[in-house]
């Protein structure tokens, strides 16, 4: 059996022994063995400040509650956690898809989210009719702004993912904009997601034409399929997957999907990390998972696919063999 990324590994261990500092009894000798292992690797320092940026955004309990739960969870686990400080190379690992599951909003767009015309917050699907009749859904944390004139019906996707039934308007096209480029509408149902450096649009009826930033480049998807662009780019045509369309009903559809893909998709609904041991990330997952109740489709996930669910801190989750 190969070794896991180290990578990962430093996450859990720093995740470990954020646990064990926060934990409201820590000893001088596990603070001198904390420091050791912070200045062993470069790897491993930057694995704790992960977990302390994790931190400032997942953990729901501050001060001494955040202490009480972090103090509980450690003596639940303080012989496993005693035996893998000596044998650390045991350690399961975060995550199965390249890196870690979050991917932490830039400063300027947060503030660009937060004077939104409309946003979302995290796990909160939220249904909006638009000054034209377009109904619009708004998945977990997303945020748009409208630009209606007499020329044009301009919704601003910031930052997340939204699905569109669009209201016919003979005069005014409707126009969905991201950072990579602009989607014109040609009567339809259509969603739009962000991403860092690219758009996904899928189509579920009518047609939506994409036009690229850098170039202008022009192609029209129709109905039942999807595809991703960048500023410069249009990618090939995909086949409309459906999970992308049911978040707005409130359900996760999960279509023969690898365990770590689809665990990172639920992690979006929640204000927590959530990772897969790698051994267990390729598991196929199928069915239907509520996207308003995280926990329930974290226990679900751990039936279905005979998988244990660790909690090293309250908002640090990672599914493992049992």
């Amino acid at each position: 059996m190969n070794a896991p990324d180290p990578q990962f590994a430093s996450l859990q261990q720093a995740a470990e022994w954020y646990s064990v500092l926060h934990s409201g009894s820590t000893t001088a000798q596990e603070r001198l063995r904390w420091q050791a292992w912070l200045a062993e690797r470069e790897e491993h320092r930057q694995a704790w400040a992960h977990v302390e940026n994790a931190s400032r955004r997942f953990a729901n309990l501050t001060g001494e509650q955040h202490r009480e739960v972090a103090g509980v969870a450690l003596r639940n686990s303080q012989s496993e956690w005693r035996r893998k400080r000596r044998a650390l190379t045991r350690l399961l690992v975060l995550g199965a898809t390249g890196g870690a599951i979050w991917r932490f909003t830039s400063v300027p767009q947060a503030m660009q989210a937060l004077r939104a015309d409309y946003r979302t917050g995290v796990g909160e699907i939220r249904k909006i009719e638009l000054p034209d009749g377009t109904q619009a859904w708004l998945n977990t944390a997303t945020a748009i702004n409208l630009d209606y004139n007499p020329a044009t019906r301009t919704v601003h996707l910031l930052a997340g993912e939204a699905l569109f039934e669009t209201a016919k308007d003979a005069k005014r096209p409707f126009v969905v904009a991201t950072a990579q480029g602009r989607m014109r509408a040609l009567g339809t149902r259509f969603t739009v997601r962000c991403f860092e450096e690219r758009t996904l649009l899928c189509v579920y009826e009518g047609a939506v034409e994409i036009r690229t930033d850098a170039d202008g480049s022009v192609h029209t998807v129709h109905a039942g399929h999807q595809a991703e662009f960048t500023h410069a780019a249009i990618g090939p045509l995909q086949a409309a997957d459906r999970m992308h369309e049911a978040w707005s009903s409130g359900v996760l559809l999960a279509d023969d999907v690898p365990l770590g893909e689809f665990v990172t998709e639920l992690a979006r609904y929640g204000r927590l990390h959530l990772g897969v041991a790698p051994e267990a990330a390729g598991l196929r997952v199928m069915g239907a998972y509520p996207a308003d109740d995280v926990d329930k489709s974290i226990d679900l996930l751990a039936d279905a696919l005979s998988l244990r669910v660790r909690r090293i801190l309250p908002w640090w989750i990672t599914l493992e063999p049992r």
